[in-house]
């Protein structure tokens, strides 16, 4: 096993990055997660834009971290709902 490192991303609200993030500790292939967030500012003006969070997860595979994130997608979604997963992007990096 190696491990791997990916994140979930949303932006503005965190209602359903927080639910994915209870819902991560029961996964027994997952050995962290940190949590991370920010402002966007890409604006010339300087206004704020809105904000972000993200998890950088850590996990322990065989496989490949691509097929481990699907998977976890699809378990998170019969846990949670594809509404609340639909919410966040899922990132290798």
């Amino acid at each position: 096993m190696t491990e791997q490192r990916f994140t979930i991303h949303q932006t503005g609200s965190t209602q359903e990055l927080d639910a994915i993030h209870r819902a991560l500790a029961d996964e027994p292939a997952i050995t962290a997660i940190v949590e991370e967030s920010g402002r966007h500012y890409s604006v010339p003006d300087g206004d704020d834009l809105p904000e972000w969070t993200a998890l950088r997860v850590y996990c322990q595979t065989d496989g490949d971290v691509a097929a481990f994130m699907d998977a976890l997608r699809h378990r998170l979604a019969e846990r949670l709902g594809w509404q609340v997963v639909n919410e966040v992007t899922f990132a290798s990096f």
